[in-house]
């Protein structure tokens, strides 16, 4: 969901040029980034990549430079998917080495308070109010409410 870039593929007319760093930057993939390729030609639009100098000389007449740009540009895009596969491989392998190893991943389990019970059999006696409980427990809104619900869950489960 790249909102600002929808609304740049939009505006973009024939005869413009769009300038990125990275050819890459145009797509979250190869086949991503290969569809807007396509769009921004058929828009007619002129695309040039400032880590790709062949893309920065016209090419209107030269259908050999063309080619070469768009081989390149092939290259570089297969690159980049490779790129993206080998960082989500390595990500999974060092999640899974630290899942083998014990490790936890997420947030720590809240423990109740001390006077947990006390409290919230309070606030069920409507002997105080359950902001007033908040404050008594140091707790924030939504974790009072979090164990609140897994409290009565737990109660109800009995």
């Amino acid at each position: 969901n790249r909102p600002e870039f929808n609304t740049m593929m939009e505006v973009l007319r024939a005869g413009d040029t769009l300038v990125v760093h990275e050819f890459d930057r145009l797509g979250r993939n190869k086949k991503l980034t290969l569809k807007v390729l396509q769009d921004l030609k058929n828009k007619g639009v002129r695309l040039v990549a400032l880590n790709l100098p062949t893309t920065q000389m016209q090419t209107d007449d030269n259908l050999m430079l063309e080619t070469i740009n768009n081989i390149v540009i092939e290259l570089y895009t297969m690159m980049a998917q490779q790129e993206i596969e080998t960082r989500e491989k390595r990500q999974r392998e060092g999640i899974d080495q630290a899942l083998d190893k014990g490790v936890k991943f997420g947030r720590t389990a809240i423990d109740y308070p001390d006077e947990w019970e006390t409290i919230y059999n309070m606030v069920k006696n409507k002997e105080i109010t359950s902001v007033r409980a908040m404050g008594m427990l140091g707790l924030k809104k939504t974790t009072y409410f979090k164990l609140k619900k897994q409290y009565e869950e737990q109660i109800k489960n009995k």
